[in-house]
């Protein structure tokens, strides 16, 4: 009987932290597209800064 429960356990803790991982890996791609997007419209107003300021 408690071998059972432990294995019934220990199987829920497995899919438990697989799916945590996957969550925090899909939040950490979702966090990095809108880091890009940001780093990209900075380098983008520079670009366009620059170029002002040279002719």
């Amino acid at each position: 009987m408690d071998l059972e429960w432990l294995a019934i356990l220990l199987i829920v803790l497995v899919f438990a932290i697989a799916i945590l991982s996957w969550m925090w890996e899909e939040l950490d791609r979702e966090q990095r597209y809108h880091w890009s997007e940001k780093m990209r419209a900075l380098g983008d107003a520079a670009k366009q800064a620059g170029t002002r300021r040279i002719k």
